[in-house]
């Protein structure tokens, strides 16, 4: 070996082993990455048509009943479907909203209409077809269906 080939074979370094591979594996990463980022772009895009929240209790409900006073003429408070809901009573009944259970709402008024399986509020002879109407956080008033019109 001459001086003049020296230089030239330790600038030329012998390929690592496996580089080939890890260049292949790193790629394939990325591209993992890559459909992975765009995926869960693509989903939050999506996030209000994918994701919906239905509440069956009263917790969250800020549409209250305002109890007529007494002496005046009641009107039906609620209908259902083709049924009206009459008040009963106008005293208030406390019951922990969630525990009340949604049964349908009012598209006039917006009121929700909440039903319980507590024996405290509704009486087994009342379940089924005497309701409850939220007139404030954790109170209700029941209300009854009366015949169809």
């Amino acid at each position: 070996m001459t001086a003049e080939t020296e230089p030239a074979t330790a600038s030329a370094r012998p390929p690592l082993p496996g580089a080939r591979w890890a260049l292949a594996l790193g790629s394939l990463l990325l591209a993992g990455f890559l459909v992975i980022i765009v995926q869960a772009s693509i989903d939050r895009g999506q996030r209000g048509a994918l994701e919906t929240v239905i509440q069956v209790t009263a917790v969250e409900d800020k549409v209250y009943y305002s109890v007529p006073p007494d002496g005046a003429e009641r009107p039906p408070a609620a209908r259902l479907g083709d049924r009206s809901l009459v008040l009963v009573s106008p005293s208030v009944v406390e019951l922990h909203d969630s525990e009340a259970r949604r049964v349908g709402t009012d598209s006039a008024t917006a009121l929700t209409v909440y039903s319980t399986g507590n024996l405290k509020v509704l009486s087994a002879k009342e379940q089924g077809n005497t309701f409850l109407l939220k007139v404030e956080t954790g109170k209700y008033v029941k209300i009854r269906m009366t015949k169809p019109e």
